[in-house]
């Protein structure tokens, strides 16, 4: 008899501490560390007999050609030109 009260007390010994010590433990602290792909977008706006192109994106290349074909400008900000065609491609 007495060895069945001295196993239900180490028992109930051992999950008291097992207990004290899932609650003593330090908190685990997971950081996640999210991506999005956002796909390239453009803007045109003409103003002033100007022309302004913004792109969002490194990956697309810009060129304006006059309506002869010839490039006029591959930076976003240029005269505007009867009859000019842009373009935008993707690297």
């Amino acid at each position: 008899m007495m060895s069945k009260v001295l196993k239900v007390m180490i028992i109930a010994a051992m999950l008291l501490v097992a207990t004290g010590a899932l609650f003593a433990a330090k908190p685990e602290v997971l950081t996640i560390h999210l991506t999005a792909t956002v796909p390239p977008r453009t803007s045109v706006r003409v103003a002033d007999g100007g022309v302004d192109v913004g792109i969002n994106s490194a990956d697309v290349i810009f060129e304006a050609y006059d309506a002869s074909g010839s490039l006029i400008s591959t930076d976003g900000h240029f005269q505007a030109v009867d009859g000019a065609r842009l373009s935008f491609s993707a690297v």
